[in-house]
């Protein structure tokens, strides 16, 4: 069955690259494919090394299982320094109490190694902001959010086009001290033509410390992204191809779109 779910969400892809990869879109000045203006920030839900240039803000929102929202607004004030806050919604849309998380989250971002032909960009970074829904009981998330990090990303060029490597390694300071671990992620970006890209991530999930959060560690997430106009992104996920998160329904859906520019 997961193969089938996969090879399903590869050939809507399929379908849709013939009609999109040609498209200019005023020289797409998104977060996606061979012509983009900004750098990505995220591979899927894990960061890149990616920053915002100087002088530039972003508004990101995404919409996820369960009737969900998570917004995120964030700035640039300085060169390879970011700054940023986000608050999560469970059961935004739909019908019922919609919940909450305790506090916003923040991120604070600053890279300390610019990428160059010989070595990857790297950055350093506090993310408190967890993906999926915030669990009060547990005051935890779904999928844990990143903490303290440090990311690194490397862009090549070859004959099917551009694309980039990204990793980093975490330490997520939500739950008690006892129960947190280091943990890992890497991830794919390719450009699929001027304004398309198509990421994959894979996380460790060895921070999630609840059985009733996750069965297994390991998430591998996807992102088919489109840069559609002047600083607009929008992305399509396909969450938890293991289908390791509680409870088990299935591979996860989920849409986010994602403004910059510059004041």
């Amino acid at each position: 069955m997961f193969h089938l779910r996969v090879k399903v969400i590869i050939l809507l892809i399929s379908a849709l690259m013939p009609s999109l990869a040609g498209q200019t879109c005023c020289a797409s000045k998104g977060t996606a494919g061979s012509q983009s203006a900004n750098e990505s920030l995220y591979i899927v839900q894990m960061p890149t090394a990616g920053t915002l240039e100087k002088g530039s803000f972003l508004i990101y929102s995404e919409y996820f299982a369960g009737g969900g929202l998570m917004l995120q607004i964030g700035a640039a004030p300085f060169k390879d320094f970011s700054l940023g806050l986000s608050f999560g919604f469970t059961n935004f849309v739909g019908y019922g109490n919609i919940e909450t998380q305790n506090y916003p989250g923040v991120q604070l971002i600053y890279r300390v190694i610019d990428e160059s032909l010989s070595i990857p960009a790297i950055l350093i970074g506090l993310n408190t902001q967890g993906r999926g829904d915030y669990l009060k009981q547990s005051a935890a998330y779904q999928v844990s959010s990143p903490g303290v990090y440090i990311a690194a990303s490397k862009s090549f060029k070859w004959a099917l086009g551009d694309f980039s490597l990204h990793g980093g390694f975490n330490y997520s300071i939500e739950g008690t001290p006892k129960d947190r671990n280091p943990n890992f992620y890497l991830g794919i970006e390719h450009c699929l033509g001027k304004s398309l890209s198509l990421n994959v991530e894979y996380n460790a999930t060895t921070t999630v410390f609840s059985k009733r959060i996750i069965s297994s560690h390991g998430l591998l997430n996807a992102a088919f992204r489109i840069s559609v106009s002047d600083g607009l992104t929008v992305e399509i996920q396909a969450l938890d191809l293991f289908e390791h998160l509680q409870p088990k329904k299935g591979i996860r859906r989920s849409i986010g779109f994602e403004y910059i520019q510059k004041l």
